[in-house]
Parts: structure tokens; sequence; C-alpha cells
């Protein structure tokens, strides 16, 4: 009898310290998937490597999948712009600019920085990517923004018509972020088609 009930306590701690072996990795997992969204989107000057980081936002944009990304890594090249009264310079890095374009192929990525709700100070950007011909978005995504809806607002325009140049597309007035993010998309593409015609 002593027995039997040893054994039963022997299985119950042996469950319980599994239990929260589990829970302890789940919660270590959680804690670094976290850090990963938390990422700080590092700047890098003319000619110099792309961060990890940074080209996974490029790549999402551009709709090519993570199993592909790595034989296209050395493929991306990068330029940085500012822009006055609709003419873009070329800059050394995004320090300086107003929006970085990317291209890989036929395809652009452009990102520029963005402020809305639950965005970062100084950290904040958003990735557009357009076919060739411009007149397509690929994919968009956002980098250092906290904010499901306006996440789900551009999930909207993944394969969207780009008409004369930019997205003819009716948003509420009163909301000043979607009217943000939207002045900004078309900023984008106005922005890489010049400056696709610098890089080539």
């Amino acid at each position: 009898m002593y027995r039997n009930n040893f054994l039963k306590t022997v299985l119950l701690i042996t469950v319980f310290l599994l239990s929260f072996v589990l829970v302890a990795c789940e919660s270590k997992e959680t804690s670094e998937e976290s850090k990963s969204h938390d990422h700080s989107h590092s700047v890098a000057e003319s000619g110099e490597a792309i961060d990890a980081h940074t080209l996974g936002h490029v790549f999402h944009a551009m709709g090519v999948p993570r199993e592909v990304q790595s034989k296209l890594v050395k493929d991306v090249k990068v330029m940085y712009f500012d822009v006055n009264n609709g003419t873009l310079s070329k800059v050394d890095s995004m320090t300086n600019a107003k929006i970085a374009v990317y291209v890989c192929g036929n395809a652009y990525v452009g990102e520029a920085p963005i402020s809305i709700s639950g965005s970062k100070v100084n950290d904040s950007y958003v990735f557009v990517g357009l076919g060739s011909g411009f007149k397509k978005i690929m994919d968009m995504n956002f980098h250092g923004v906290k904010n499901d809806p306006a996440r789900e607002f551009i999930k909207a325009f993944k394969g969207i018509d780009i008409i004369d140049g930019k997205l003819n597309v009716t948003v509420d007035k009163n909301d000043e972020d979607t009217k943000t993010i939207l002045s900004t998309i078309n900023f984008i593409i106005g922005s890489v088609e010049k400056a696709a015609m610098l890089m080539n």
C-alpha cells in the first residue's frame, strides 16, 4: 500500500515538473519571438550590406517566399533619396533620406518613415512592394508600428492596381491614420518610379 502511494507521489511530481519545464520553454519562445518583432531597424550606408531584419521586410513587400529569400540576398540593391518639391537627389544613408528604394530583378520596394498611432518615434517605416511597370502593389508591411487596425488596413492593398501613379482609394476623412498611410503609400509609389530611372 505504501509502495503504491509512493509511486503515485513520484508520478505526480514527475508530471508537475514536466509541465513546469514545458511552460518555461513556451514562455521563453514567446519572449524571444516578441523580441524579434521589436528588432531595431538598422540604417545601412550606401554600398553596405543590408541587415537581415530589413531584408525580411523587403522580401515580404516583394512577396518572396521565405524558402527562396536566402538565394536572393546578394541580388538586392538599395539607394537612398532625399525628396524636395518632387525632385529626388541621392544621399548616403536613410538617416538623411526621405525614402529608401530596394531593387531585386524587376521588383522594387520603397521604404519611408511613417508616424501614426502606435508607431515608434524615429523608428517606424512602411515598406511598399511594386512590380515592374509600377502598375500593381505586390504587398506591404510596417516596421515599428503596433497598431492592429493599421496593419489590417494595409492588407487590403495587396495586389491592388495603381492608376495614374497612385492608389485611388477613398478613406474616412476623419481617420488621420488611414489618411497618413494612404498619402505615404502614394508618396512611395511616385518616388520609386522616379528613383528607378536614376538607378538604371
